[in-house]
Formats: C-alpha cells, structure tokens, sequence
C-alpha cells in the first residue's frame, strides 16, 4: 500500500511539472507572436540613419596623417622664412655656416606646430572635417567641407592664442597667426586633395 501510494504522488509530480513547461512554453510562444516585427520600411530607414551618422562621424585616420604632414611643412616654411628674413644668417655665412646638432629654431617650430595642431583638430571635428564627406568625391562639397574647416581652424588658433595671453601673458602676434592660418589651409587643402584624388 505504501508503494502505491509514494508511486501514486510522484506521478501526480511529474504531471504537475509537465503541465507547467507546456504552460511556459505557450506563454513565451505567444509573447514572440504577438510582439510588434518592424516593417521592412522601418528596417531600411535605421539602416540608412545609422550609415548616414556613421560617415559624419568615423575619423578618418588617414586624413589625421595628411593633415599632421602638412602642419609640419607649414611650420618648416614659417621657420625658413624667418630664417632668410634674418640678416644674421647671411652675416654669419648664410647656407655655407655649419648645420648644429640641435637647430636654435627648434623650440619654435616645436611650439608652432603643436599650438596649429591642435587648433586644426578642434576646428575640424566641429565641422565634421575627418569624416568621409571630407575626402574631394565631390569637388564643390569637398571644397565647401575645406572651408568650413578652414574658418573653424582660424577661429580656434585666435581662441588659443587668446588662452595663452590670459594664463601667460604672452603677446598676441596677429602677423604669425595669419602666417601660421595662411601656409596651414593652403598645404593641408592640397595634400587632402592629392590624398582623396590619387591615393586614397
């Protein structure tokens, strides 16, 4: 009798249990068929917006290289210029006097060329200028996107002139800052251009 009946309860266990997996799986069944599916319209949309926001804001690190390289040959014109300006230099001998280890004019360069980097990044990632839309596939756009680019970078290298005027004291040199703007936009315009045209 006592075996009858511990058989008897844990059948009626197993059957309690049975029904509760068959109720869950109805359950989740439903909520899966009942749940809102997006249209394939929508399904396009997002794909398009999430494209869309992608190639505005990607940084194209090759554009940072570009850049980067026309920063320096700016800065290396500024320098040079300085240099022949200078009539020490051609007392001195001009380009027959020996070259030193470490050029008096590195600490310049070095300061100039950090200051413009910067305020070429800042200008562009205001403007969206290291994304895809900047590369020249369309040259009207590509010239627009420069420009855009260009006037942020103008109005940040004020900005940070401004910056260190007030936490140093340094005079604000208007010449060297449109010096500076000036051999930037033109040498970095036309690296990218070579770069989107014959290399990228």
């Amino acid at each position: 009798g006592l075996i009858a009946i511990v058989s008897k309860v844990s059948g009626f266990i197993q059957h309690s249990r049975s029904n509760v997996l068959l109720r869950n799986s109805l359950d989740d069944q439903t909520a899966r068929f009942s749940a809102p599916q997006p249209t394939r319209t929508e399904t396009q949309l997002s794909a398009l917006n999430k494209n869309s926001t992608e190639s505005h804001i990607i940084v194209e690190k090759d554009l940072l290289a570009v850049d980067f390289f026309g920063i320096i040959l700016g800065s290396q014109l500024i320098g040079l210029l300085d240099v022949l300006n200078d009539s020490n230099f051609w007392a001195q001998g001009g380009f027959n006097q020996p070259i030193p280890a470490v050029p008096t004019t590195l600490g310049t360069f070095v300061q100039r060329t950090s200051i413009v980097m910067i305020s070429w990044i800042l200008g562009n990632l205001l403007t969206e200028g290291f994304s895809r839309v900047a590369l020249p596939n369309d040259r009207s756009a590509f010239a627009e996107q420069l420009l855009k680019g260009s006037l942020a970078f103008v109005v940040m290298r004020y900005a940070t002139a401004g910056a260190i005027f007030f936490t140093t004291g340094a005079n604000i040199d208007a010449l060297e800052i449109v010096r500076e703007c000036y051999f930037t936009v033109i040498l970095v315009g036309t690296l990218r251009y070579i770069y989107g045209v014959y290399i990228n």
